[in-house]
Parts: structure tokens; sequence; C-alpha cells
């Protein structure tokens, strides 16, 4: 399930929509990559992303607000680490199956 992180559309789909001033459809990709980042345990890409979820549904958040900065940069750290994972499973510790 962690592979399909990186490919999926999600986080693009997301920042065109918040390029193109579309609230509504950044809140349900928003609301999306939260529960995703929920459900995977990325916990900082998921504080992120739940406080400005929370914010989109009732007002729109510019392209200009420092958090979808933050977002991208976690975003983006988050899928190089999955990349390295993924490339390199010895780095996952022992599971003491």
């Amino acid at each position: 399930m962690i592979k399909e992180f990186p490919p999926d559309p999600t986080y693009a789909q997301m920042t065109e929509a918040v390029q193109n001033g579309d609230r509504a459809t950044a809140q349900r990709f928003a609301h999306s990559l939260k529960g995703v980042a929920a459900n995977m345990a990325f916990d900082p890409l998921y504080t992120l992303i739940a406080a400005v979820e929370k914010d989109l549904k009732t007002v729109f958040v510019p392209p200009s607000d420092p958090r979808w900065a933050a977002i991208d940069t976690t975003y983006r750290a988050t899928v190089a680490t999955i990349e390295k994972i993924v490339a390199n499973p010895e780095l996952l510790p022992e599971t003491g199956n």
C-alpha cells in the first residue's frame, strides 16, 4: 500500500485546484489526502493538511498562504522517504515475525 502513495494523483489534483481558485475541489482532495496521511501514519503531513482542509470547508486558502509551501515540502519529503524505503527494504525495522 505504501508503494501506491507516490504515484497517487490526489496531491497534484489538490494543488491544481488551489492554483485554479477552486475551493470546493481543493477541499475534497485535501480531505482525501488527509485520510490517506492519517491511515499511513504520516503524522507531519496529516497535521498540515488537516488544518488547511478545515479552513477550506468555509474559505479559500490562496496559493500564497505559507501553509501550502509547508505542505509541499512535507509531501515531497514523505514521498522521498517512501521511495528510499521501497528501493531499500532492508531499511525497515525487524517486525519480530
